[in-house]
């Protein structure tokens, strides 16, 4: 066994001086693997080796400064995410929301916001279907009849008067029968808001009397909204854009309002601060 091992390394060096042996390009896995070697045998590595290895430790050493970087900001950014959380779970944040913040608060009453009534019909769609399934054919069956029954009883349940403080998002011009209003409800004595945006229909009396109210003026609505659910069978998952939006499997919600009275409000009503005119005084 000694004979061999003699005999090879001689071979090889022959092959080598004689140009015939071409060593291939050594890989990382080939030069880690060298310098084990060298170690465990007492043999020093080449020169390039050694430069080889020093540019990999440099590289090694900038990419493991890389990762820390990125680690930090991750952990700053999932800070401020869990901050934001914390917010988001709060009945009263610090301050009031712009209408360009996505954060709404929520309200226990059903008839206080579009968002509001949704959260209670999808409690009451919880409730009715909780042990229920419709996986196979007479499941599904006597699942839909439940969902008809009580979409029945929700409509008639989930209508009534409504008395908002809006902010007018924006006002669109439709050239058909009716305008758009799109507004936000905003809680009387915080001003926090209390829905996302949502668009109303407009006579065109209102609308002659909105075209002149700007941006971010705040209205007083009475009115009457009514709830508009729809039995999709084909819908048992929320699907990609969630419009209309979901309630649950089969059931997608809608919501009239009838505007009876809009007016433009004079103060702010959570600081009972009066709305300076313009300069010019005009009615911007």
């Amino acid at each position: 066994m000694n004979r061999t091992r003699f005999t090879v390394y001689p071979l090889v060096l022959v092959l080598a001086v004689g140009g015939l042996y071409l060593p291939a390009e050594p890989t990382v896995t080939g030069r880690l693997a060298g310098l084990w070697s060298a170690v465990a045998w007492g043999q020093p590595g080449t020169q390039e080796q050694t430069s080889q290895d020093q540019a990999k430790d440099a590289e090694i050493t900038r990419l493991r400064e890389q990762v820390a970087a990125l680690e930090a900001e991750l952990a700053d950014a999932q800070a401020r995410i869990a901050e934001l959380e914390d917010r988001l779970g709060l009945v009263r944040p610090d301050d009031p929301v712009l209408s360009s913040d996505p954060m709404v608060i929520l309200d226990d009453r059903p008839m206080a916001s579009p968002d509001a009534m949704l959260k209670a019909i999808q409690d009451s769609y919880a409730e009715i279907t909780d042990g229920l399934t419709h996986d196979g054919e007479r499941d599904r069956a006597l699942y839909l009849r439940r969902l008809r029954q009580w979409i029945t009883r929700i409509d008639k349940e989930f209508t009534g008067p409504v008395e908002w403080v809006v902010e007018l998002v924006r006002f669109e011009q439709t050239g058909e029968r009716t305008d758009l209003a799109i507004l936000v409800v905003r809680d009387a004595e915080t001003g926090y808001r209390l829905s996302r945006d949502f668009d109303i229909p407009v006579t065109k009396r209102l609308s002659r009397r909105l075209i002149d109210i700007p941006a971010g003026a705040l209205l007083e609505l009475h009115g009457i909204m009514r709830c508009r659910l729809n039995l999709n069978e084909a819908r048992p998952e929320v699907g990609p854009f969630n419009e209309p939006r979901f309630v649950g499997a089969f059931v997608e919600y809608d919501y009239e309002i009838t505007i009876q009275s809009l007016t433009r409000l004079e103060i702010i009503p959570w600081e009972q601060v009066e709305i300076p005119e313009p300069e010019d005084g005009s009615d911007r």
